[in-house]
């Protein structure tokens, strides 16, 4: 991953975080009590949408950063 490409981690949390969805679908089958729905409500159910800002954010820097490597990239060879 070169050090301005923020798509690769894009993708990884991406994929990490239907992971942890599909597991704790899975575990849900198993731990049905109380703890459980504490635990989701208090610890799970606010990563999704920070999560959903969060790559929403990266992606949006990754693309002003992918710009800003091409107008310095131009600038340079124009020179």
């Amino acid at each position: 991953m070169k050090s301005w490409d923020l798509h690769t981690g894009v993708i990884r949390m991406t994929r990490s975080a239907k992971k942890l969805r599909d597991v704790w679908t899975e575990t849900k089958e198993q731990w049905n009590d109380q703890n459980r729905r504490d635990f989701q409500q208090n610890h799970l159910d606010p990563i999704a949408p920070a999560i959903t800002l969060m790559l929403a954010a990266t992606q949006k820097l990754n693309d002003i950063l992918e710009q800003a490597r091409r107008d310095c990239s131009d600038e340079y060879e124009s020179q």
